[in-house]
């Protein structure tokens, strides 16, 4: 792994002329059914499981809070695995999408709610009452669009309704504090992007002036055999270090301020 993209990172750090907040989101944690007998996909999800404790074990032991939107598709039937581990690793929580699946004309951007369905709202806060009993205050009141895009006329019904729309920040649209700014994923092969690119791009926002940098993971995106865990650690090591970062929730009704223990 080389030193001299990580050199450059540290080098941003120390030089950074304003402190700067960020935050974590890591998407798509989704519960299934898969029969006894199909050994291979029960492989692939057990290996899916490890992956996502994998990464909130490194988030926990750098104090990040971390935050996992979760489909709720098959969870209240499937997905006492999940919850077991969120609640054990003191996680939040919160609702991304219905079922995940893109809806739509072909040639539209990317969305699972296109257009306002009032079974769709119905459904969503269906779902929200029934994790808030699952999880309590480890259920953010927000709700996360798949593909980070959802219809204006059900984005106020959910916001009339308390939930908070996490998506992400664009060039053509006002920055929120609640929206991910940055996201690892190459989605033109679905895996992580080269990681000198990714330190050259997290430099570059770091550079930007802005004051919170929302980063968006999705941890079945990860890979052990291409070293992104190690990565990871590495990169939270060096983040942990700086005075001028620090980690929150932003969705919190007071930011959850987590002071990183400081090189002395």
């Amino acid at each position: 792994m080389s030193e001299e993209y990580f050199a450059k990172l540290e080098y941003t750090l120390n030089n950074l002329k304003t402190s700067v907040d960020m935050w974590w989101r890591d998407d798509d944690v989704r519960a299934k059914h898969i029969p006894f007998y199909n050994f291979r996909e029960q492989i692939e999800y057990q290996k899916y499981k490890k992956k996502l404790k994998s990464i909130i074990d490194l988030l926990n032991k750098y104090h990040i809070p971390a935050i996992f939107a979760v489909i709720p598709q098959d969870y209240l039937e499937q997905g006492s695995f999940f919850t077991k581990l969120f609640k054990e690793k003191g996680v939040f929580v919160m609702l991304h999408g219905l079922k995940h699946v893109r809806q739509g004309m072909a040639g539209m951007p990317a969305s699972e709610f296109p257009q306002y369905q009032e079974e769709d709202y119905i459904k969503i806060m269906d779902f929200y009452n029934h994790f808030k009993q699952i999880f309590g205050n480890q259920l953010l009141e927000v709700f996360c669009p798949p593909y980070n895009n959802i219809n204006s006329d059900l984005e106020k019904k959910l916001n009339e309704s308390g939930l908070v729309i996490s998506s992400a920040n664009t060039p053509q649209t006002p920055a929120c504090i609640y929206n991910v700014d940055y996201d690892f994923c190459d989605w033109s092969v679905h895996k992580l992007k080269p990681k000198e690119q990714i330190i050259n791009e997290l430099c570059a926002l770091l550079e930007s002036g802005a004051q919170t940098i929302g980063i968006n993971s999705h941890h079945l995106r990860l890979s052990f055999e291409d070293g992104d865990f190690s990565f990871f650690d590495k990169l939270f090591s060096i983040i942990n270090e700086s005075q001028k970062i620090r980690w929150i929730n932003p969705f919190a009704s007071k930011n959850i301020i987590i002071d990183l223990p400081k090189k002395e």
